[in-house]
């Protein structure tokens, strides 16, 4: 994807940015980019594929499975 990559968003899907702990500071700085990318992938497949997926919750499972 061009937009995660000029967002520098990438490394969600590669897992080089790992979730950090539910302690850490930057956890929901983590979720939000997250969200970001998973509504960007949903809005990329059809109806019915969304509606399997819509409940995963890592960007980086979806990105593997249907990339």
């Amino acid at each position: 994807m061009l937009a995660d990559s000029i967002c520098n968003k990438k490394g969600f899907l590669t897992r080089l940015i790992s979730k950090p702990t539910s302690n850490h500071l930057l956890v929901i700085a983590w979720k939000r980019c997250n969200d970001l990318l998973v509504s960007w992938l949903l809005k990329s497949f059809s109806p019915p594929i969304a509606s399997t997926i819509f409940y995963v919750s890592n960007v980086a499972e979806i990105w593997e499975k249907f990339a």
